[in-house]
């Protein structure tokens, strides 16, 4: 019976070892593609690596990510998610299969129910199988985007991935003007830091040290935007907005090798026009993308890529891309409550456009939106039983995406 003591956990299986080893002899990459599955017939598994297949499969999925482990490299992490009309049964038992239809892993799973909409109530559910094995240098994913769901986390993740790989990267507070200690809370350029400021180091006499800082009390670390040979490229250019020497200027670095951070010695030069910048531009300037002789502040690029990744949160494209706003909120609608009023996270600025909204509740309710205005929007919940249509008797918990410029 499962209880606190009962470990959950996955292993390759006999079948899924020795097809690993013979990839690695051959040099291939290892494929692992589907997650089973299964109830147990309501049992509590426990896994064997001889086992060849579940006690009881209930279902097969394409896995939409695969990845090692950032606490333990020897451990391999697979992930479904299961879509809101999938489910009517228990989730106890769970193994990977390859491309080729090898049963390679098996494990069990802390026992979880997936309800079908038709009960009810309905949910988005992630699936994650932690497999041990030994080595993943040649384990590989290829994954079909027109059979999977992908989490929240991954989409957030990738976004700042992505983003972090962009040359141009987020403006420094100050640039370096001579070598300087990585530590505390120090003068540069004329200016003290404070912790969480950006800096540009760019004079360092090992220049392997060179490169985008957030200033710290303790010792400095790279810049999120700049802490890998990905993310730090040959053209990288940054600019910065204060100091007395290196105010308004704009740096690019000009390594051409491949870049290992730590190691490659990096070069920064200025870039900076001749006919630098002499005012602020207008937001409608900055829009119109015409000008290079006017400076751009945090104010005229409000509609600038922004986000804001919690749990009431949004994400602001630029201007140059629509200034499209997408945001979103969830909460609960309490017992008896038949419109509840729902703030955005942020005001649209100019339209709302419209707002698509997921509901559980124990029992079959009908969640309406209304009254859609720049800040936001009413909740109609309404249950119907066969005494008529009424305010809900039971909590309603609700997510709500709303689009708008």
């Amino acid at each position: 019976m499962v209880n606190e003591k009962t470990l959950f956990g996955g292993m390759l299986t006999e079948l899924g070892a020795a097809k690993k080893t013979n990839c690695e002899a051959l040099g291939i990459p290892w494929e692992p593609k589907y997650m089973l599955i299964g109830d147990a017939n309501g049992t509590d598994p426990v896994p064997s690596p001889t086992q060849t297949q579940l006690i009881n499969q209930v279902y097969r999925a394409q896995l939409n990510q695969l990845r090692v482990s950032p606490t333990d490299p020897n451990i391999l992490i697979a992930e479904v998610v299961l879509p809101p009309d999938v489910g009517g049964w228990w989730v106890r038992e769970l193994a990977l299969e390859d491309k080729d239809g090898v049963f390679c892993a098996v494990g069990n799973a802390a026992p979880s129910y997936k309800p079908l909409l038709t009960q009810g109530t309905g949910r988005n559910q992630v699936v994650r199988m932690h497999i041990i094995t030994t080595g993943t240098a040649n384990i590989q994913l290829k994954i079909d985007p027109s059979v999977v769901l992908a989490t929240r986390e991954y989409v957030d993740n990738k976004i700042q991935e992505e983003l972090h790989k962009l040359d141009h990267k987020q403006s420094a507070r100050l640039a370096t003007t001579t070598n300087i200690k990585l530590t505390g809370l120090q003068k540069v350029d004329g200016v003290t830091v404070i912790a969480g400021d950006r800096v540009l180091v760019k004079d360092q006499k090992s220049a392997k040290e060179n490169g985008l800082y957030i200033a710290s009390t303790g010792a400095w670390r790279r810049a999120p935007d700049a802490d890998s040979g990905a993310k730090v490229t040959s053209a990288l250019v940054v600019s910065i907005e204060q100091g007395n020497v290196q105010a308004d200027t704009i740096w690019q670095l000009i390594t051409d090798d491949v870049i290992e951070l730590n190691t490659t010695a990096l070069t920064f030069r200025q870039v900076t026009q001749n006919d630098a910048p002499r005012r602020l531009a207008t937001q409608s300037e900055v829009d119109a993308g015409k000008f290079d002789t006017v400076a751009v502040s945090p104010k005229t690029m409000r509609w600038g890529f922004d986000a804001a990744f919690h749990r009431n949160g949004y994400i602001i494209f630029p201007s140059w891309l629509g200034r499209l706003i997408i945001q979103w909120t969830n909460g609960v609608i309490a017992e008896g409550v038949p419109n509840l009023p729902v703030t955005l996270p942020i005001a649209f600025p100019e339209t709302f456009y419209g707002a698509s909204v997921i509901t559980s509740s124990k029992v079959g309710v009908i969640v309406n939106h209304h009254n859609n205005s720049l800040k936001g929007l009413d909740l109609q919940a309404r249950s119907i039983s066969s005494s008529g249509v009424a305010a809900p008797d039971v909590k309603v918990g609700f997510e709500l995406i709303c689009i708008g410029r």
